[in-house]
């Protein structure tokens, strides 16, 4: 399961009956208040038999059996400083990295200042200005504030 670490991905479905088998049993009430198909989830470690799974919300542990790597992988991770490109004035936090079921991408919504932007934003429509280290430590004691 090491391989999937800092991978991105879905869940593949949330199943109706017998949560308990599929998310730790602590998790099941926040997998229940969070789950959403449109947010991507990263792998920040696993414990035992689970993954531990961050949204940009919340951090949920379920086994592997819910968890799809989706392709192509983001090229900003929850965290990172970036700025558009067609307004540098706008710099900001990764938010959320989202799925755009139609065009099969990844894209981000932004926390600019105090406020959360509703603008999507691709992979070309971004620049890095500094990565996000608790993402790439993935330790999950370390949550951040968006």
């Amino acid at each position: 399961m090491n391989e999937l670490q800092n991978k991105y991905g879905i869940n593949a479905y949330l199943p109706k009956n017998d949560l308990e088998q599929f998310i730790h049993p602590d998790d099941i009430a926040a997998m229940q208040n969070h789950w959403n198909n449109l947010y991507l989830w990263v792998v920040l470690s696993t414990e035992g038999e689970y993954l531990l799974l961050y949204n940009g919300d919340v951090s949920i542990r379920v086994k592997p059996k819910l968890f799809q790597v989706f392709n192509p992988q983001p090229k900003f991770n929850f965290g990172d400083t970036v700025i558009e490109k067609s307004s540098p004035d706008r710099k900001g936090i990764i938010g959320h990295v989202c799925l755009h079921y139609e065009k099969k991408l990844p894209y981000y919504l932004l926390k600019i200042g105090d406020k959360k932007s509703s603008k999507w934003n691709f992979d070309e429509d971004l620049e890095l200005l500094e990565k996000n280290l608790i993402i790439q430590s993935a330790n999950p004691d370390n949550h951040f504030e968006l």
